[in-house]
């Protein structure tokens, strides 16, 4: 494939090849412009109740953020000897993101399926492969969680824990 109006790059890409499976690129013609997606949109202004908090939880996911935004220049480093060097960059992001939420009390700890679901809203919005995959991975098990009833019975825990905590 040769073309003289295109760059180098793109006729490379573009080339034949024989590579099974392979299918060939093409060059778009009217490219969608797609709006960025906002996670900080889907946080709300004022923390949930006082009985979302849950204190292992936090700590374990404070600990888990921690070690994201510690490990920012070694997952950049490891990243770009194969790709384009942003993974730290983009987990800490979401690390900040998620402290922030834990930090304003917008995560409902003490309910897995939104707490995973939230997880997944905010990785949504973070650059990169691992951040779309993670969103997938916390929207999906919140859906199982969900379905399979754990809801219910964290909501009969809750209000046994509610009734004992007002003896």
């Amino acid at each position: 494939f040769h073309e003289p109006s295109l760059s180098l790059r793109a006729q490379r890409i573009l080339a034949y090849t024989s590579a099974t499976g392979w299918k060939d690129a093409v060059i778009p013609r009217n490219p969608q412009i797609v709006k960025r997606y906002n996670p900080q949109a889907l946080v709300p202004k004022k923390p949930r109740n006082r009985h979302d908090d849950h204190p292992l939880v936090r700590a374990m996911m404070t600990r888990a953020c921690q070690a994201v935004l510690d490990s920012e220049q070694e997952l950049n480093a490891m990243d770009a000897a194969n790709a384009d060097g942003d993974l730290g960059r983009n987990m800490a992001r979401a690390a900040q993101l998620v402290l922030q939420a834990l930090n304003d009390g917008l995560l409902p700890m003490s309910r897995p399926a939104p707490f995973f679901f939230r997880l997944g809203d905010f990785l949504r919005g973070i650059d990169g492969t691992l951040s779309a995959l993670l969103s997938v991975f916390f929207s999906r098990a919140a859906r199982h969680l969900t379905q399979k009833g754990v809801e219910r019975l964290q909501k009969k825990l809750d209000l046994k824990c509610q009734k004992k905590s007002r003896k």
